[in-house]
């Protein structure tokens, strides 16, 4: 009767019958851990990130819309003083440089002296 497992004895059948009850119960409890971990903060947060982003993404747009009807100039005026905003080439490329302050076509970054006129040509190599 010794040379048999521990699990086909009779006499420690009840204590190996415990110990993977035992296991079974620990088994359980830790997958029920994880279900409730992955309602955790740390989700919630992960998707409030994902909500916070769609939100921030919906008021660009929405600003974005806002500015361009808002705008005091024609649409397709307005598009290419967007297009211009990134430097004095583009604004070149669109037909808005040099611009005064309050056309369309002028940044103030793109106002290198700050007399009022961006993208102004200056220097050997004027271009208008």
């Amino acid at each position: 009767m010794s040379d048999l497992p521990a699990w086909l004895r009779a006499s420690d059948r009840a204590e190996v019958e415990k110990r993977m009850y035992g296991r079974k119960r620990r088994r359980r409890t830790a997958a029920l851990g994880n279900f409730l971990g992955s309602l955790s903060l740390r989700r919630i947060l992960a998707r409030g990130k994902f909500v916070l982003v769609l939100a921030v993404i919906a008021l660009g747009t929405v600003s974005s819309v806002a500015d361009l009807v808002l705008s005091p100039w024609p649409l397709a005026v307005t598009i290419k003083h967007y297009r211009a905003r990134r430097n004095c080439d583009a604004a070149r490329a669109v037909g808005l440089a040099p611009a005064r302050r309050g056309a369309p076509g002028y940044w103030e970054h793109l106002d290198a002296d700050e007399d009022g006129i961006s993208c102004e040509p200056w220097g050997r190599n004027r271009r208008y």
